[in-house]
Protein backbone atom coordinates (compact mmCIF):
# COMPACT_ATOMS: atom_id res chain seq x y z
CA UNK A 1 0.00 0.00 0.00
CA UNK A 2 1.06 3.13 -1.03
CA UNK A 3 0.97 5.96 2.10
CA UNK A 4 -0.14 10.05 1.13
CA UNK A 5 0.26 11.71 4.37
CA UNK A 6 -1.80 15.50 3.43
CA UNK A 7 -0.75 17.23 6.81
CA UNK A 8 -2.09 21.01 7.24
CA UNK A 9 0.07 23.74 7.67
CA UNK A 10 -1.15 26.89 10.29
CA UNK A 11 1.31 29.86 10.65
CA UNK A 12 0.44 32.89 12.38
CA UNK A 13 0.00 34.77 9.43
CA UNK A 14 -2.64 32.50 8.34
CA UNK A 15 -5.17 34.44 11.16
CA UNK A 16 -5.07 37.90 10.24
CA UNK A 17 -8.34 37.40 8.37
CA UNK A 18 -10.62 35.98 11.20
CA UNK A 19 -12.74 37.42 13.22
CA UNK A 20 -12.01 37.38 16.83
CA UNK A 21 -15.66 36.54 17.48
CA UNK A 22 -15.49 33.57 15.28
CA UNK A 23 -12.21 32.62 16.59
CA UNK A 24 -11.37 34.18 20.32
CA UNK A 25 -7.62 32.02 20.45
CA UNK A 26 -6.96 34.94 17.13
CA UNK A 27 -4.47 37.31 19.19
CA UNK A 28 -2.99 34.69 20.19
CA UNK A 29 -2.32 32.64 17.49
CA UNK A 30 -1.01 35.30 15.95
CA UNK A 31 1.84 36.27 18.39
CA UNK A 32 3.36 32.71 17.89
CA UNK A 33 6.57 33.05 16.56
CA UNK A 34 6.15 29.70 14.82
CA UNK A 35 3.69 27.57 12.84
CA UNK A 36 1.49 25.58 15.31
CA UNK A 37 1.03 23.01 12.78
CA UNK A 38 4.05 23.05 10.46
CA UNK A 39 2.96 20.54 7.22
CA UNK A 40 5.11 17.35 6.85
CA UNK A 41 2.91 15.86 3.99
CA UNK A 42 4.98 12.47 2.03
CA UNK A 43 4.44 9.86 -0.18
CA UNK A 44 5.87 6.85 1.41
CA UNK A 45 5.93 3.33 -0.90
CA UNK A 46 4.96 -0.27 0.21
CA UNK A 47 8.25 -1.01 1.88
CA UNK A 48 8.16 2.13 4.14
CA UNK A 49 10.15 4.35 1.95
CA UNK A 50 9.94 8.33 2.06
CA UNK A 51 9.39 9.09 -1.82
CA UNK A 52 8.01 12.48 -1.76
CA UNK A 53 8.42 14.74 0.85
CA UNK A 54 7.86 15.58 4.12
CA UNK A 55 7.14 19.26 3.38
CA UNK A 56 7.57 21.08 6.49
CA UNK A 57 7.36 24.59 7.12
CA UNK A 58 5.64 25.50 3.72
CA UNK A 59 3.16 25.10 1.16
CA UNK A 60 3.53 23.19 -1.82
CA UNK A 61 2.73 20.05 -3.98
CA UNK A 62 4.68 16.93 -3.57
CA UNK A 63 4.30 14.20 -6.23
CA UNK A 64 6.28 10.63 -6.83
CA UNK A 65 6.00 8.07 -9.59
CA UNK A 66 4.24 5.21 -8.36
CA UNK A 67 6.03 1.54 -9.27
CA UNK A 68 2.98 -0.67 -9.38
CA UNK A 69 5.15 -4.01 -9.40
CA UNK A 70 6.69 -2.93 -5.90
CA UNK A 71 3.26 -2.65 -4.60
CA UNK A 72 2.02 -6.41 -6.48
CA UNK A 73 5.93 -7.48 -4.72
CA UNK A 74 5.15 -5.99 -1.51
CA UNK A 75 1.81 -7.75 -1.50
CA UNK A 76 3.10 -10.99 -1.28
CA UNK A 77 5.40 -10.83 1.67
CA UNK A 78 1.70 -9.75 3.35
CA UNK A 79 0.03 -13.00 5.32
CA UNK A 80 -3.81 -12.09 4.44
CA UNK A 81 -5.24 -14.69 6.16
CA UNK A 82 -3.66 -14.10 9.26
CA UNK A 83 -1.85 -16.30 11.77
CA UNK A 84 -4.97 -17.15 13.56
CA UNK A 85 -5.92 -19.62 10.30
CA UNK A 86 -3.51 -22.14 11.11
CA UNK A 87 -5.19 -24.79 12.81
CA UNK A 88 -1.62 -26.12 14.76
CA UNK A 89 -1.53 -22.67 16.12
CA UNK A 90 -5.47 -20.74 16.99
CA UNK A 91 -8.24 -23.72 17.02
CA UNK A 92 -11.18 -21.48 19.02
CA UNK A 93 -14.05 -23.79 18.99
CA UNK A 94 -16.96 -21.86 20.48
CA UNK A 95 -20.47 -22.23 21.45
CA UNK A 96 -22.95 -19.65 21.23
CA UNK A 97 -25.71 -20.12 23.80
CA UNK A 98 -29.38 -18.71 23.54
CA UNK A 99 -29.22 -16.94 26.61
CA UNK A 100 -26.50 -14.60 25.03
CA UNK A 101 -23.56 -15.99 26.98
CA UNK A 102 -20.40 -17.74 24.81
CA UNK A 103 -18.77 -21.11 26.47
CA UNK A 104 -15.25 -22.02 25.21
CA UNK A 105 -14.35 -25.75 24.31
CA UNK A 106 -10.75 -25.81 24.40
CA UNK A 107 -9.16 -28.80 22.53
CA UNK A 108 -6.13 -30.54 23.79
CA UNK A 109 -2.89 -31.25 20.90
CA UNK A 110 -0.30 -33.34 20.86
Amino acid sequence: MWVISAAGLLRPQDMYHLDEEVFPCKKQMMELDHCNQDGGSMIVDPQGQIVAGPLVGQEGIICADVDVSLLLRERQNFDYSGHYHRSDVFNPILSNNNNGSVTEYKRSYL
